[in-house]
């Protein structure tokens, strides 16, 4: 499987489960009609997208930063982990 058909079920198991945003639009639906909750939506939507983005653009702001420091990241982490293991002895 692709990793952009892998990235697509991540995505659809997180955004798919009723949380309490979409509980609220769907109670403005029933108690104030169809055109306040669209509303909601394409805000929670609006909200979602702008997040995504970012989230997106840091990831690969990320991925371009780490090939330089992965050397050094691994040389922390394992130094920080026998650090940690010699403490908790």
């Amino acid at each position: 499987m692709s990793p952009f058909v892998q990235g697509l079920l991540a995505g659809y198991g997180i955004a798919i489960p009723v949380g309490g945003i979409a509980v609220l639009i769907v109670d403005a639906a029933l108690r104030r009609g169809f055109r306040r909750s669209f509303f909601a939506a394409a805000g929670a939507a609006t909200a979602d997208l702008i997040c995504a983005v970012g989230v997106a653009l840091a990831g690969g702001v990320g991925a371009q930063a780490m090939p330089p420091a992965a050397d050094a990241l691994r040389s922390v982490f394992v130094i920080g982990l026998g650090a940690r293991m010699l403490l908790r002895s």
